[in-house]
């Protein structure tokens, strides 16, 4: 039973520390599969819990065969599932979860191999950054040029209204010293844009303006 007493090794000290390595047994028992794999192999679970609220990423990078990496809140609850990873982006083999975790709340790392595949592996988890601390300030660009961004490997903590879940974000500062009407657009951009607007950057509620797609 992956998920009995003393199977289950727990990560919360390593956070952001080091990577640890484990094993999936060649033939282990297949218990309960990740929902983005049909058909993975046994598994190696870990538990992790933080102190405090976080977005944490865990990934299998550096391991020598094809992962399937999930998180759940009931280890041997399919149901549970928050979330789960075949491949991290851009990698063939590894994977990559990102997701919210709760100040105290139990969560349970279940590392497989697909279609069976087994080994030494490794697993670490790491806290995404706060996107709303040590915001760039554009307002100097006021009436002047582009500021040039990418969005390439950003995490989606903060949604517009305008498009429901949406990808990872950048977020600017913009700090007038007159009164008037201002007007951010990313007309030049390749990708499909959401762009808001927020008097409060943690607030979604602080929303003042969200557009998807600019007039025309």
């Amino acid at each position: 039973d992956p998920c009995g007493a003393g199977a289950v090794d727990d990560l919360t000290d390593f956070i952001d520390v080091s990577a640890v390595d484990g094993t999936l047994a060649t033939g282990a028992t297949d218990v309960s599969d990740a929902s983005c794999v049909a058909l993975a192999g046994g598994e190696a679970v870990f538990t992790v819990t933080p102190e405090e609220d976080a977005v944490l990423t865990a990934s299998t990078a550096g391991t020598g065969f094809d992962t399937v990496l999930s998180v759940r809140a009931a280890c041997l609850d399919p149901a549970s599932e928050i979330a789960c990873s075949d491949d991290a982006p851009g990698a063939v083999d590894t994977s990559e979860v990102t997701f919210a975790a709760g100040a105290g709340e139990t969560y349970f790392l279940v590392v497989e191999g697909v279609a069976g595949a087994s080994g030494s592996f490794s697993l670490a988890v790491t806290t995404v950054a706060d996107p709303c601390d040590s915001l760039p300030d554009v307002t100097g660009s006021i009436g002047g040029g582009a500021v040039a961004g990418s969005t390439a490997g950003a995490t989606d903590r903060v949604d517009g209204t305008c498009a429901g879940a949406a990808g990872g974000e950048r977020i600017y500062a913009v700090r007038p010293s007159f009164t008037g009407v201002l007007r951010a657009s990313t007309a030049g951009s390749t990708i499909d844009t959401v762009l808001s607007v927020r008097t409060d950057c943690a607030a979604a509620a602080s929303e003042i303006a969200c557009n998807d797609d600019a007039a025309g």
